[in-house]
Parts: C-alpha cells; structure tokens; sequence
C-alpha cells in the first residue's frame, strides 16, 4: 500500500497541540506496551541501555521508558517536528533522549544503524508505514543479539462501525465503496511474518471501545488526532456522508451514546 507521508506529517503537525488531549486509546496502548516491557524484563540480568522509540509523537511513551529505565538512553524519532518539539517539553528536554526528525522507513531502508538497541519500541505507529512488515525485517539488524522489538498497532475490525455503515449508504446509493482510512493488517499476517525472524513472538489482541455523543463528535475526535488520512481517492458526497452518519446513529447507538471499537494489537518480539 501506500502511504502519502508528507499528508501524514502535515496532519500531525496541526495537531501536536491537541493530541494529548483525544489521544486516550493511544495512552492506554502506550501503558499497556510499558507493562508488557517491564514484566518480560523482570527476569533479565541487565536493564536496557539503549531504547529506540518509533513514532514518539508527544512523548508520552518516551517518558514513561524513561520512567522504568532511568539509566537508559533514548533515540526518539517521529516524522513531524512539531510533534517532536512537544515531546521535548514533556520529557522536560531529558539529557537522556535524542529527538530525531525522520522517516523511519527510508531511515532503515538508506542506510544501517550506527548503534544498536536492546529495546525498540513503537505505540500504534506501524499502520502508517507503506511496506510495515519489511520495515520490521530490516529493524531486526538495528537489534542487539538478545535485543527485543515490542509494537502496538491496530487490527482490521478498528472502526469496523463506521466502515460497515458507509458500506450501507453506498449500498443504498448504488455506488461502489470504497474503504475509508488504512488498511490494517491482521493478526495472523503479523504472526506469518514475524516468526520467521524472530526467536520468540508473543501478539496480544484486545478491543477498547471509545464512547462519543454523536457520529460527529467521533469523527472530529479523530480529526483533532491528525488520524484522518483515508487511502480512498473517491470524493466524498454530502448525500454520502448524511446517509452514513443516519445508518451509523441507527445501528449503533446506545441509549446515550455512539461506539468506536479500536482493534489492538500488541507485538513482543525477541531477537
């Protein structure tokens, strides 16, 4: 697939400042990535040295490494500067952390690391990426011997209410869908993937379920995130658009509230 970085990077840069602020799913992933960390690193003799921390955005994932693993050093990399330049305020420009502007896939691609890592950490930033399972295979030489990977990201049922309900609207329309946002892969072509270069895989699957007022407000939440690149070159109609949110209030609401399912994966990889 592909995917329009500078699109992507322009998104998140107007909303650096409001990220924190929606970002609760992203938070609890970020924790949950940190719990896993921490328990497969009880039994380890030596605490990580070197972290890489992927898509760092605001920081909050960066922070609570540093949390953990106060005597680590961290290289932070995220493709918008000013997600970047948040993330140095909430770290409280740490002299611990490097901040990196970067791409990482043509960072891995263009040329090999000059360091190695014990640990390499990304909190659903993966679902960005054009080739993620490639980028995966080539960040397994950027790895110390024992070094581990440890990822989130989404599954394909994230947001399944909002693409089943403009798949009814097109229906109703008589015009063809197209799906609306990313292609996300599964869990089992993570897996296909994955084991083949690692001694050790572990993938965790859970759903969280963020509740909304209305369609609407679901859908300006994800603005606010910078998350509304859509891979659909399709223009879409507001007679489209009316008849989805309708279908969506339908079948969906609560007595007092709308669902948005976030399909999450979890990814602990041992070198």
């Amino acid at each position: 697939m592909f995917i329009d970085k500078q699109t992507v990077e322009r998104h998140f840069s107007k909303s650096a400042h409001l990220y924190d602020g929606v970002n609760h799913v992203q938070r609890k992933m970020a924790h949950r990535l940190v719990q896993l960390l921490d328990e497969k690193r009880r039994d380890a003799k030596d605490e990580p040295r070197a972290i890489l921390d992927i898509g760092c955005g605001t920081g909050w994932l960066t922070r609570e490494c540093l949390k953990s693993f106060p005597q680590a050093t961290i290289d932070a990399v995220d493709l918008s500067k000013q997600m970047l330049e948040v993330a140095e305020k909430n770290v409280s420009f740490h002299p611990n952390v490097q901040f990196i502007q970067g791409d990482i896939e043509k960072m891995v691609r263009e040329k090999p690391s000059a360091k190695t890592y014990d640990v390499i950490v990304a909190n659903a930033v993966f679902q960005w990426l054009d080739k993620p399972t490639e980028t995966v295979a080539q960040l397994r030489s950027w790895l110390n011997p024992t070094g581990l990977l440890l990822f989130s990201t989404f599954g394909p049922d994230t947001f399944y209410e909002l693409h089943d309900s403009f798949l009814l609207a097109a229906k109703q329309l008589g015009i063809i869908d197209e799906r609306r946002g990313l292609d996300y892969l599964s869990k089992s072509e993570w897996k296909r993937t994955l084991e083949r270069l690692f001694a050790e895989l572990t993938i965790h699957e859970e759903k969280a379920i963020e509740s909304y007022s209305t369609v609407e407000q679901f859908l300006h939440t994800v603005k606010k995130m910078g998350a509304t690149y859509s891979q659909s070159s399709r223009p879409l109609s507001k007679r489209y658009y009316q008849l989805m949110k309708e279908i969506y209030e339908q079948r969906y609401r609560t007595e007092d509230s709308i669902p948005a399912t976030y399909d999450c994966l979890y990814v602990l990889c041992q070198a």
